[in-house]
């Protein structure tokens, strides 16, 4: 059985597009929304409280072509003092079944899946939500997915503006410097503290770690503004009831690893599945929406099944395959019983 290994390099030399990846998550949204798969609320172990370790198994059964059809599972680590550390916040491998046989047929690093994978789900969400006039974008957390999730939207949005807050310098250097060569003509703005960035912006993005009180406040945020929580602790508790729509990706995942965060929050207005898929109408007007994924392994999945059909047709060889066994019947070892 030839196992394929793709790393962060191999698969950043595919050349996925953001435009690509938002038609993934579409695909996966979509998927949800017609309740197309089996994705069980991802199980987690937790060794640090600001650390998670998340396992999320997954199939995604399209109703009309098997050609679609996909199986996998993502194992990924969030750990929110790394960066004090000099190390990324997310880690994780990403594994691809042949969902006819089970077998393993490639796995790959599971961070560069993540990252590109959730700045895809938050345009593929955003399109439904948006704003004509949408101009000015805030942003709390210049981390990886934070500046991956403005240059994504970008692609959909002209963003005049980018309102951005960080502790760590370096880390707002780096924002700059990537969107200013990504964006042509944005102009971008340090801001001193959480308020300044949530302020007079039409587009909010969180993307801090693990927040262990509230730090930011839909009192801050001006009427019509679509904010998306991509770490969805941190926000006052009340926030899914100041809001006119509360959306989030699933309802089930969601009340498991995250409804404690916030007081006794109601079902949402619907699930980010059910708007692409047409079943629930998205902006409608001037409303302030939040809308919250929490992170679908639907969406690791129809990336990685993409990556690796890009690459297969392009006739790449990038990474390396190695034979766990041969196909056949178990060997006739047995361990000695002393």
């Amino acid at each position: 059985m030839d196992i394929l290994m793709l790393s962060a390099s191999d698969l950043e030399s595919i050349g996925m597009t953001f435009e690509e990846n938002i038609a993934c998550c579409e695909k996966s949204f979509t998927a949800h929304g017609k309740k197309h798969y089996e994705m069980p609320p991802k199980p987690g172990v937790h060794a640090l409280t600001d650390s998670f370790i998340h396992a999320m198994p997954c199939y995604l059964a399209p109703a009309k072509s098997c050609e679609d059809a996909a199986c996998g599972l993502k194992w990924i680590a969030g750990y929110s003092s790394n960066p004090k550390n000099k190390l990324p916040m997310i880690s994780g491998i990403m594994i691809l079944n042949d969902y006819q046989t089970g077998f393993v047929k490639a796995m790959m690093d599971g961070a560069f899946v993540t990252n590109i994978r959730t700045a895809g789900a938050t345009c593929a969400s955003y399109k439904k939500l948006c704003k004509p006039t949408d101009e000015v974008v805030g942003l709390c957390g210049a981390g990886m997915q934070g500046k991956w999730n403005v240059v994504a939207l970008s692609s959909l949005m002209t963003i005049k503006k980018l309102k951005v807050f960080d502790v760590v310098p370096a880390a707002l250097e780096a924002c700059k410097k990537m969107v200013e060569e990504k964006i042509p003509g944005c102009e971008v703005v340090f801001c001193d503290n959480e308020k300044d960035a949530c302020t007079d912006v039409d587009v909010l993005l969180t993307a801090t770690g693990a927040q262990a009180e509230p730090v930011f406040f839909t009192e801050w945020v001006k009427p019509g503004c679509t904010i998306f929580p991509i770490m969805a602790r941190g926000w006052n508790r009340d926030a899914l009831k100041k809001c006119d729509k509360f959306i989030c990706d699933d309802w089930d995942q969601f009340r498991m690893l995250t409804a404690k965060w916030y007081d006794e929050p109601e079902e949402p207005y619907a699930e980010t599945g059910e708007v692409i898929a047409g079943k629930k109408t998205g902006r409608e007007g001037g409303e302030t929406i939040i809308c919250i994924n929490t992170g679908l392994g639907l969406h690791d999945l129809t990336t990685a099944d993409a990556l690796l059909k890009k690459r297969e047709a392009k006739g790449m060889t990038c990474g390396q395959t190695f034979q766990m066994t041969k196909p056949g019947p178990p060997s006739s070892w047995m361990p000695d019983l002393k």
